[in-house]
């Protein structure tokens, strides 16, 4: 049996300690990583909103430099895992949050309704000069009993529930800021059946029948343009479609129509000039002759 004696070190002298690795292995945490974990925690919530998009690509920009950093620092600095996993979860922000809002403007039109912008095809439309008065656009005209699915914003009258009717703006400046939208931006829905609507304060998708205002007076806050609604809810996505709406067929039917009517009206006038320019015969009355002279006595 083998025992171990300690001795004491003597008085006063220095003694001197060998650190191991393992003691000293800190190494400071690279702050672009912090900063890039940070934002790409941020961006997952471009899943649901769409306007983040932009921070998963500042946040996968930082993450990667960071990870070059680290990587060419040699070992000075720490947050590799932290950099890599910022990468991934950029990435998986950008990649859901875009595929999303993809599927979400495929799948959110009704069936058997057409997509349509409000500011391209009907603001930016709007009214057009003929003869002196102010009428729609023609393409309007043509649009009039079609089923359209568009976007806007519900201008606010102050009730929230149960809204049988409502005026849809183009944008929120406005609905939310006082402003009194143009003629050619609101649009007044009308719930049909016993469909209602509730307000939303953001971006809604309407679907409805087009319709004008044939009995519209001027009035304040009076639509021109309507659509009898059929389902209002908020919008799935932000996007307006790419192309305008194709009114091809309804515009060439349209454009006979009203060349047909022309024709009338032009064959109703030619018909009328005749009797109005032929003289009537000028017969002098008997009554009006000179009668004869009776002979002198």
């Amino acid at each position: 049996m083998s025992t171990s004696t300690l001795v004491a070190p003597a008085p006063g002298a220095v003694q001197f300690h060998e650190p191991s690795p393992e003691e000293f292995n800190y190494r400071p945490m690279s702050m672009l990583a912090v900063l890039a974990f940070a934002l790409s925690l941020l961006s997952l919530t471009t899943l649901a909103l769409w306007f983040m998009l932009p921070l998963a690509v500042v946040s996968l920009v930082l993450a990667v430099v960071a990870v070059v950093r680290i990587r060419s620092a040699r070992g000075e600095y720490s947050g590799m895992k932290l950099a890599s996993s910022a990468v991934f979860l950029s990435v998986l922000a950008f990649a859901g949050g875009l595929g999303y809002q993809v599927y979400a403007y495929q799948t959110e039109v009704l069936e058997g309704y057409e997509r349509v912008s409000f500011s391209r095809d009907i603001s930016d439309k709007g009214l057009v000069t003929y003869e002196g008065n102010q009428l729609p656009h023609p393409d309007l005209i043509t649009m009039e009993g079609k089923k359209i699915f568009l976007k806007g914003f519900m201008y606010p009258t102050g009730q929230v529930f149960g809204l049988k009717s409502f005026l849809l703006v183009k944008d929120s400046d406005q609905c939310c800021f006082g402003g009194e939208p143009k003629l050619v931006d609101m649009l007044g829905v009308y719930m049909k059946g016993a469909n209602l609507a509730d307000f939303y304060s953001g971006r809604v998708s309407v679907a409805g029948t087009f319709r004008i205002n044939r009995e519209y007076k001027g009035g304040k806050l009076e639509a021109l343009f309507q659509l009898d609604g059929v389902e209002v809810k908020p919008s799935a996505s932000d996007f307006d479609p790419v192309k305008p709406v194709d009114l091809t067929a309804e515009r060439a039917t349209f454009e006979a129509k009203m060349k047909e009517v022309a024709a009338e009206q032009e064959a109703a006038k030619l018909k009328a000039e005749p009797a109005a320019s032929t003289p009537a015969a000028a017969e002098r009355p008997a009554s009006e002759s000179k009668p004869a002279e009776m002979p002198q006595p």
